[in-house]
């Protein structure tokens, strides 16, 4: 790629350009929006005042002042990959409030004065989220991608701009009309190439941008560089980075990089590249990454959820001898270990074992040990989703009046994270390997100077103040494993953040636990599909089986896009059931493939599990349709998935003789089913009893 930048006419210009085919990328003006408020009047400017750009080659500093902003925009070409990074510093007096940022290098889309006619050039280029292609709460069976015309047409609404009838798992993200769509990064394709757009955030809440914009008698595209987010969330509404809205006088924050990677193919190997990053920036699990597979006694067990509409009745339903039908589950199911999902602790949230009740909980632990083989696992909820009462009073959030909430933790309180994090120390202490930190909403701004937080209280921060509480769970018990909820509260956020490399942390797979077949009919949970496509940093979910069918389609398709899978629930058809078990036992003997493998999604019907040291892969074929299908395609994989000389057939796959890297499938999946093969030597079969 060759890169041009320079000042025209009062702003600055930049070119990126593809030399192998001669498209520009990107070939416009630099946008500096920036909007602030005087008394009832916005002041928007839309340029630097005083750019200046210098140096050359493969590095180019842009300057000038936005407002009360001095901004430094570094362009860095290296090695055929653009970084770009951006500076902010406060010249003003005081803090002046941000209400609208984009910073973003553009693409013209339309001639002067032609408004609604694309330029031939850019009438092929198509702009695909990651990892949102399928999105999460949409059941249209569509796929995300923008032509230039979408981007002049179409709005963002709700959910990066898809509006779904029916948001779960939090309330929707809803979007103003100005501004972008968000991603954690963009594959902008065209003509067989793809350039990658990839924003790393490393210390703030932010989001890769893309948008259309009106300007000089004409459209253009912008993308990357940064923009300002306004989300809904429980504790009202707030703008992302936080640290742009209230940038105090001469404080400077620098924002995540974002990179341009230019790759030969489509979306695809765009997404490859994408995860490749991040691979190689260390977000990835341990090479010995094994966690257990959970029972959830949630789905049978009669707990709180089931009474929803009463009070809290943990002490009548919650019992021993409740748990201990669920152990004796876990093991016809072959897990590994018991997940109690909410009614374990003394208060909900509290993460007090509840020792009255219950008993001691090392002695818990040692008898489910002992007897049966398993270890525990724990819904460990945050400060959004907590009993109060559980906690200091000095923990609650305090307005900008100085009046304390009677019903809202904040987050970021040392009241609360002190005592939180003693109690899962202990918790872990006491025999836990899994805390899962669900009830991760923003708790709102906070105004309380005891707190130790920076006031007000913002997203950024709690991303922070939850890293923290990780750290000191994983500092005393470094083998513990932990799922981290969104910490922001609306899965809105990279799912790279706020992750960092060597990290025991999970993500969580959204809320596809409740109805999983039901969602996976939809289209919904094959979101999760693109998510490990993105990142190999771990999902989990639980799943259940109640609504699950004999093929165990929701159970399979959890388990090829979730390294940690967890299920629960005995489906009401003893067949069925007995049939869930016997699933349950071929995805232990195959565990490995999936939680270690490397993932290769052929197409959302098809995923591929490889083990390089062994040379073998597991093949997932999945019917999504009434009828059943028969699979007699031939699928051609990369060379790096080398399955050796001597390579065990079946009947469902075979690797071709003429060409080694090619697999020939002679296999009938049932409705709604799936069909898992393994491809290994042939002396390492080691149960020639299983259809493999």
């Amino acid at each position: 790629m060759s890169l041009e930048v320079a000042t025209r006419g009062g702003e600055v210009a930049l070119t990126l350009r593809d030399e192998t085919t001669g498209r520009a990328w990107l070939d416009g003006v630099v946008v500096y929006r920036v909007q602030t408020r005087r008394g009832d009047e916005a002041i928007t400017t839309e340029r630097l005042a005083g750019a200046a750009v210098t140096g050359n080659g493969d590095e180019v500093v842009v300057t000038g002042q936005a407002q009360h902003l001095a901004v430094r925009h570094v362009f860095a070409l290296e090695a055929g990959v653009l970084r770009e990074r951006i500076a902010l510093r406060n010249t003003g007096e005081g803090v002046t409030t941000v209400e609208r940022l984009e910073i973003g290098a553009t693409l013209r889309l339309t001639a002067v004065g032609e408004y609604g006619r694309l330029l031939p050039e850019v009438r092929d280029v198509a702009w695909v989220p990651i990892p949102m292609r399928r999105h999460s709460e949409d059941s249209s069976g569509g796929h995300e991608s923008f032509s230039g015309r979408d981007l002049i047409m179409r709005r963002p609404d709700c959910w990066f701009g898809r509006n779904a009838s029916e948001p779960r798992g939090g309330l929707p993200s809803h979007f103003r009309p100005v501004d972008a769509w968000f991603a954690d990064g963009w594959c902008c394709t065209a003509g067989g190439r793809t350039l990658v757009v990839i924003k790393h955030a490393t210390a703030h809440c932010e989001l890769c941008p893309l948008d259309g914009e009106a300007r000089d008698g004409g459209w253009f595209a912008r993308m990357g560089g940064a923009a300002l987010i306004e989300s809904q969330s429980q504790g009202g509404t707030t703008f992302m980075p936080a640290g742009v809205v209230g940038l105090g006088a001469g404080e400077t924050i620098e924002l995540g990089e974002t990179r341009y990677v230019q790759v030969d193919g489509d979306w695809t190997a765009g997404y490859a590249a994408f995860r490749d990053y991040f691979d190689g920036e260390g977000y990835v699990p341990p090479t010995d990454f094994d966690p257990p597979v959970h029972w959830n006694q949630l789905y049978d067990m009669s707990s709180w959820h089931t009474v929803r509409g009463v009070e809290d009745r943990r002490g009548d339903l919650y019992t021993l001898d409740a748990l201990w039908d669920e152990v004796r589950k876990a093991r016809a199911y072959h897990c590994e270990s018991l997940y109690l999902d909410p009614g374990w602790d003394t208060a909900f949230g509290s993460s007090v074992w509840d020792e009255g009740r219950l008993g001691p909980q090392t002695e818990f632990v040692a008898k489910l040990k002992r007897d049966h083989g398993l270890g525990l696992s724990l819904h460990c909820p945050l400060a959004a989703w907590s009993d109060v009462s559980a906690y200091p009073a000095e923990a609650r959030v305090m307005d900008a009046a100085g009046e304390r909430a009677t019903g809202s933790l904040c987050s970021g309180s040392r009241q609360y994270l002190d005592v939180k994090a003693a109690r899962l120390r202990q918790l872990c202490a006491d025999g836990a390997s899994f805390l899962m930190y669900d009830g991760t909403h923003y708790t709102g701004a906070c105004f309380d100077p005891d707190h130790g937080h920076r006031v007000p209280y913002t997203p950024d921060a709690q991303a922070g103040s939850y890293q923290w509480l990780c750290d000191a769970v994983l500092a005393e018990h470094p083998a513990v494993l932990i799922e981290l909820h969104d910490v922001q509260g609306n899965f809105i956020l990279p799912r790279h953040f706020p992750h960092r490399p060597g990290w025991s942390v999970e993500n969580w797979g959204n809320e596809f636990m409740w109805e999983t077949s039901a969602d996976l009919h939809t289209g919904k949970m094959k979101y999760l599909d693109y998510l490990r496509r993105a990142y190999s940093i771990p999902t989990y979910l639980h799943i259940s089986l109640i609504n699950d069918n004999e093929h165990g389609l929701a159970l399979w398709y959890a388990a090829s896009t979730c390294a940690h899978l967890g299920i629960g629930g005995t489906h009401p058809n003893a067949q069925v059931a007995a049939a869930q078990q016997g699933h349950m036992a071929k995805y232990r003997k195959l565990k490995r493939f999936f939680v270690q493998g490397e993932y290769f999604a052929v197409d959302e019907q098809t995923h591929l599990h490889y083990l390089s040291d062994r040379r073998e892969a597991v093949l997932c074929l999945f019917n999504f349709s009434d009828a059943s299908a028969y699979r007699n395609e031939a699928i051609a994989l990369s060379e790096r998935f080398e399955l050796g000389e001597d390579p065990h057939q079946n009947l469902g796959v075979r690797v071709s003789r003429e060409k080694p890297c090619t697999l020939v499938l002679n296999s009938v999946v049932p409705p709604w089913g799936a069909a898992v093969l393994r491809l290994g030597q042939r002396g390492g079969i080691e149960d020639t009893t299983m259809t493999w």
